[in-house]
């Protein structure tokens, strides 16, 4: 148990003479300050990002949802043949979405 302890204590002393050495370095600081003003850049462009977009996304997403009604509505007016012809062209395009449509 001594001897860890004597280990840990070891470590500890041998890091915080590292780092008091590195703080030391030339140029160490303005660094430092260099990755604390790109770090907070990033922080600010990711904050900024889904405030800017939101609108034209959900714009989008009104859009897809009256298609996906429309396509209900479309769907019920269809007897099973045809149901089962277009829910078949339907997966076609999924699977090929730049194939032209026959």
């Amino acid at each position: 148990m001594r001897a860890r302890d004597h280990a840990i204590q070891a470590g500890q002393v041998r890091r915080q003479t590292l780092q008091h050495r590195l703080h030391r370095a030339p140029g160490y600081a303005a660094k430092h300050r260099q990755a604390a003003a790109l770090d907070s850049s990033i922080r600010a462009h990711s904050e900024r990002v889904p405030t800017r977009y939101r609108r034209p996304m959900d714009r989008l997403q009104q859009v897809l949802n009256r298609q996906g009604h429309e396509y209900q509505a479309l769907r019920q007016r269809l007897d099973a043949a045809q149901q089962t012809a277009l829910a078949s062209q339907r997966d076609r395009i999924r699977r090929s979405p730049c194939q032209p449509v026959e």
